[in-house]
Parts: C-alpha cells; sequence; structure tokens
C-alpha cells in the first residue's frame, strides 16, 4: 500500500512564495491555487490535454494537444497557467500558447488545471508524483540546452532532473547486473592495491535526432577519471573500438550486391558487451570510487 503523506503546517505553507519554494513532497490539495500554478511552471511540467480542452486556431477545430507550463499570472481575481504548446509540431512552430485555470472559475473556461490532473494524469498527490516528473516526450526541449557540466547541476535542473536520476540509475543497475563491479573495503586493500584507487563521474549527454534536433533521450555513462592515471603504471594505450563509417558502406555494397536484408540493432550499454577473454593478461587492477 502506498505510503500516506502528511501533509505540512500550515505556517510552513503560507512561506512559499516562489515556485521553487514548494517542496516535491507538498500534498496538492492543500496548496492554493497561486502556489500550484507556479510550482508547475517552475518545474516546466508537460500536461496533456484532449481534443475538447484546446481548439486550433488554424482550422477552428478541437485537436488534442501537449503543453509545458511556463508561468502563473493572476487575472481577474482568478490564477492561469501559461502554456507554451509542444505538440502538434506546427503549434509549437507558430509560438501558439494556452492560459489554463488553475482552480474553478465561475461562468468561465470550464477546464482547469485541478480537474486536468485527476482525469489525465491518475490524480497525483504530490508535487513529484511520478504521473507528473515523467512527462512523455522529450523533443520540446530547446535546441540550445546545454550538457549538465557535472551530476549535482543535472539534479538541479527544474524539469530534466528526474529523467536525468531516472538515467543515473539504469546505468548503474546495468553495471551490477552485468558483473562489472565487486565491492571491496579500503581497509582490505594492500598498500599497493592503494595506489590505484581513482575517483569516477557521471557523463551527461543529451542526445539529438541529428536532422532535426529533437531530443531522442539523456544518457549517462559512469567514466574513471583518467586524469589521476600514470601512463606505463595504470595504463598503457587508450582506444575505444568503434567501428568507422567506411565498414558501414563495405556492410551496405555487400548486402546490396547480395541481395540481403538488412537490420539495425541498439545495444544496451554496447562498451561492457566485449569478452573478457579478449583483453590483454597483464591488465592492471584499478579500484575506484563511486562519483559523489
Amino acid at each position: 500500500p502506498p505510503i500516506p503523506v502528511r501533509p505540512p503546517a500550515t505556517d510552513d505553507i503560507r512561506t512559499w512564495v516562489r515556485g521553487a519554494d514548494v517542496p516535491d513532497t507538498a500534498v496538492i490539495d492543500t496548496l492554493s491555487d497561486k502556489q500550484l500554478g507556479r510550482a508547475i511552471a517552475h518545474h516546466k511540467m508537460i500536461l496533456q490535454l484532449q481534443q475538447d480542452w484546446w481548439r486550433d486556431p488554424d482550422t477552428g477545430k478541437p485537436t488534442a494537444c501537449t503543453v509545458m507550463a511556463t508561468a502563473c499570472v493572476k487575472l481577474k481575481g482568478y490564477s492561469y497557467l501559461d502554456c507554451q504548446i509542444v505538440k502538434p509540431d506546427k503549434a509549437r512552430w507558430e509560438g501558439h500558447v494556452l492560459q489554463l485555470p488553475v482552480g474553478k472559475c465561475k461562468g468561465m473556461y470550464p477546464w482547469n488545471l485541478r480537474r486536468l490532473l485527476q482525469l489525465l494524469h491518475n490524480n497525483p498527490r504530490t508535487i513529484g508524483d511520478r504521473t507528473l516528473t515523467s512527462a512523455d516526450g522529450l523533443d520540446d526541449i530547446n535546441l540550445l540546452e546545454p550538457d549538465p557540466k557535472h551530476h549535482r547541476a543535472a539534479l538541479k535542473h527544474p524539469r530534466l532532473a528526474p529523467f536525468w536520476r531516472e538515467s543515473a540509475g539504469e546505468e548503474m543497475d546495468g553495471l551490477w547486473r552485468r558483473g562489472c563491479f565487486k565491492k571491496w573495503r579500503i581497509k582490505d586493500l594492500t598498500e599497493e592495491q592503494r595506489q590505484h584507487v581513482f575517483g569516477s563521474r557521471f557523463h551527461h549527454k543529451i542526445k539529438r535526432h541529428t536532422k532535426t534536433g529533437v531530443v531522442k533521450s539523456l544518457k549517462i555513462r559512469l567514466v574513471v577519471m583518467g586524469n589521476n592515471m600514470t601512463k606505463g603504471e595504470d595504463y598503457t594505450d587508450a582506444f575505444a573500438p568503434v567501428p568507422r563509417a567506411t565498414a558501414g558502406r563495405i556492410l551496405m555494397s555487400m548486402a546490396a550486391a547480395e541481395d540481403l536484408e538488412m537490420h539495425c540493432v541498439d545495444f544496451s550499454q554496447a562498451f561492457i558487451q566485449a569478452s573478457w577473454a579478449d583483453l590483454p593478461e597483464d591488465v592492471p587492477q584499478i579500484f575506484i570510487r563511486p562519483p559523489a
């Protein structure tokens, strides 16, 4: 059964003026319309709207759309959520926006944010609920969005933090599951082995489609900090066994000549799929500290 979330004290709620002040554990039903709207806008959350929620100004027909919350404004005593339409693509390119009431507005727009969360987002209890933070699709991310320089910066991103956190978990789970790690205690290492203990860090990469620039995934890789290694002692050569474009062209030429079908396969964590028997016998044993 789900663990009940205890609503925070009323005094604490009154101090949440900005969207950044509202914690992920805040219960939605205890928040005012202004607090809820500002929290949703701060995290740039993605919301799915059914076709009767928005009318395409070009065609005049009700159309389903996907929007990203950008700001919370006050109009005539009511709180509204300013949303940028990210799907359909044409509406995004033309810069169409939508204003969604946060709560009920008498005699006005029949739909509102609270009703949307109940009907289409599985009625989340808290701001940090999975149904809110893990939105489907990343194609609305700005083309100029940079790769995080370190993991702390990635986890501070108001919208992408849940995706980076999930990617880091997948990376570590895969490495443990495939037997890449063995846990050691520092006190169990010899003096010589302690000379080969190195740090590690997460490398973040926003992967995009080559032609469109649309984001297709957020990737994290665990890397050893080789800047602290000494060549000739800790390693001899640095190489990446990646096929060149020439090899791909040769395979396609052979398939065309023989009238064969080609299939594309994407391996998860392909760089650790090599056989241990292919490694030289004199590879030194190194130890790494987990990333901070």
